[in-house]
């Protein structure tokens, strides 16, 4: 978004009228999009419920699935959690480093 920032409110908007219950932040060039518990678990649901809807797939192969799916979000959430705290950290850091060159 940085190198077209004239595609910002176009982008909001189309967040907005996607359906998907977002509701996406502006500040600067940086669009905030918090994305709710719920949507975490349909995208594990949904493609488990696909697939057992299927005939010609074992329930082996349909749990094994599901249980791939349920890891890959949770890997994924666990990296945002991690992410989350790196940013947070960093900041911090930052902030420490302004004081101490403030007060040199």
């Amino acid at each position: 978004m940085a190198v077209f920032p004239q595609t910002i409110p176009a982008a909001l908007k189309a967040i907005q009228k996607s359906g998907m219950n977002l509701n996406p932040q502006q500040d600067g060039t940086t669009l905030f999009i918090p994305i709710p518990k719920d949507a975490v678990c349909d995208v594990k649901t949904k493609p488990v419920k696909n697939l057992k809807k299927k005939d010609k797939i074992s329930q082996d192969v349909a749990r094994n699935a599901e249980l791939q799916i349920i890891s890959m979000a949770d890997h994924h959430q666990s990296f945002l959690k991690l992410k989350r705290y790196w940013r947070a950290s960093r900041k911090n850091s930052l902030e420490m480093t302004k004081i101490k060159i403030q007060i040199t």
